[in-house]
């Protein structure tokens, strides 16, 4: 069916004075020419706004729920502060501390993995490049990391 150049004239059937100089009724004002090619239009504009806020919403919904739990996951903390660890180093014994909480623990404490309870020197330490990795896509996807400046 051709809809180009059929139009739909909707009457509301009031009366009311003619206006002298237009000839015109306030019931002829009421009158509603649709275009149906205007009225689809108009229907996929509001549908996809309709859309676009929905997705809109689901968002700030998520960011919302990401800024309401400001948690960091355990193994993204260190051992011995409980801080996030922005230089992770692992030990011969395959345990993950903060470099400077492991090496003041070393130079203060004892020389022994605090966890392993096994000698270990600050030599023996090799950055966990993965663990840095994972911390810092963290710290990217969670802005609040550090501004309270763990």
């Amino acid at each position: 069916m051709d809809y180009h150049n059929q139009q739909t004239t909707t009457n509301l059937n009031s009366t009311g004075p003619v206006n002298p100089e237009t000839g015109i009724t306030p019931d002829d004002q009421m009158n509603i020419i649709v275009d149906p090619q205007l009225e689809q239009a108009l229907f996929e504009i509001e549908h996809s706004s309709n859309q676009s806020l929905y997705e809109l919403n689901n968002l700030f919904n998520e960011v919302d729920m990401k800024r309401k739990r400001r948690e960091i996951p355990e193994y993204l903390t260190s051992k011995l502060c409980y801080d996030i660890m922005r230089d992770p180093v692992i030990t011969p014994f395959g345990i993950t501390y903060c470099r400077s909480c492991i090496e003041e623990n070393l130079y203060k404490v004892s020389h022994l993995d605090p966890i392993a309870n096994k000698p270990l020197v600050a030599e023996q330490l090799i950055s966990n490049l993965v663990v840095k990795e994972i911390v810092e896509k963290f710290i990217k996807e969670n802005e609040w990391v550090d501004a309270e400046s763990f």
